[in-house]
């Protein structure tokens, strides 16, 4: 059986189905490894929450991996979904059932059109009650369905893009492009008061979030067996280049990394002057051939200083990155 290290860390991404909770997601896929790998405990968590009944993109990330589940949660998304104007539900989508109605028949295709414009910026948004925001350290879903009232506070968020791609009303179709902690069922509520009527979410489905696409996920019926994650799961040295700056080596000096070699200020110096290119981030991934020529991902480092000024400022033999991870080591071994 092949298998990914799950303990050291990893990133899986998900299509999460219709009527699944993120939280049933993450304990399929923890339940399969401990089974299959015989793992008793392994960390792992997932980075922003989809509604039970909105579908796809949900990222997993286990061991070290969710030390950044906060990095992507802070990462641009993208939806597309539909939503009916007309009327509403407590929830702002298909969970509650229909609860106010209002007449359409006046409302223009260019009305609709016009109203999502005025959304895209800077925008406030009161997150619904039927949501997962925490209020007093309870879930904000857990004061609406015991019927208790509780005030959600306004926060900003940004809407890059908001395009209707389709009228066929009562039927909207969208895409939104949006920042972090957007609620796409309060957006649409919004545009139903804009425009004078009522609306809620009918369909939704995550399509991406910063690097990640729906499109390199795996369904999760499909998943029966640990070697069907391996098979269909983005490669994880893939993952590396696209979350860090990449920083190729010498042979000699990937030989000493293999062989749990610190490295100093100069000696990331010698691979990169430009401090710019690798002390901005929080990890840098080293690249280098290997004894047979391979060109492949040596190492995964954490630079310790916190401040850039800090950083640039140090004396020339501190050592300033801990190796986190090394791939492949036997192959600078050799």
């Amino acid at each position: 059986m092949q298998s990914f290290d799950f303990l050291a860390g990893e990133v899986l991404l998900i299509d999460k189905p219709y009527d699944w909770t993120s939280f049933d997601v993450v304990n399929k896929i923890k339940t399969l490894l401990k089974h299959q790998l015989g793992i008793k405990k392994i960390k792992m968590g997932h980075a922003g929450t989809l509604d039970p009944l909105a579908t796809g993109l949900l990222i997993l990330c286990t061991g070290c991996f969710t030390k950044k589940i906060d990095e992507y949660q802070d990462q641009e998304k993208e939806y597309a979904g539909t939503f009916v104007l007309g009327a509403t539900t407590p929830s702002f989508d298909m969970e509650t059932p229909i609860d106010k109605s209002f007449d359409i028949s006046n409302i223009t295709d260019e009305e609709i059109m016009a109203a999502a414009k005025t959304f895209v910026g800077n925008i406030k948004q009161i997150p619904p009650v039927y949501s997962a925001k925490k209020i007093g350290g309870e879930r904000a879903y857990e004061f609406a369905r015991k019927g208790i009232e509780i005030t959600m506070v306004a926060k900003d968020v940004v809407i890059k893009e908001f395009e209707i791609t389709k009228i066929q009303l009562p039927e909207v179709t969208f895409r939104v492009v949006c920042s972090k902690g957007t609620y796409i069922r309060t957006l649409v509520d919004d545009i139903g008061e804009k425009l004078q009527t009522l609306a809620h979410v009918a369909e939704l489905r995550r399509i991406s979030s910063g690097i990640f696409d729906i499109a390199r996920s795996m369904q999760l019926n499909d998943i029966i067996s640990v070697d069907d994650i391996f098979s269909k799961a983005m490669p994880i040295e893939e993952v590396i280049k696209k979350l860090m700056p990449v920083l190729e080596v010498p042979e000699e000096l990937a030989i000493r990394v293999a062989n749990g070699l610190q490295l100093s200020y100069m000696d990331l110096m010698s691979i990169e002057k430009d401090v710019n290119k690798w002390g901005c981030s929080d990890n840098v991934a080293l690249v280098s051939n290997t004894v047979s020529g391979d060109k492949k991902i040596l190492a995964v480092l954490k630079i310790i200083p916190q401040d850039f000024e800090e950083l640039i400022n140090m004396n020339s033999s501190s050592k300033i990155a801990k190796t986190l991870r090394i791939f492949h080591n036997e192959e600078w071994r050799k």
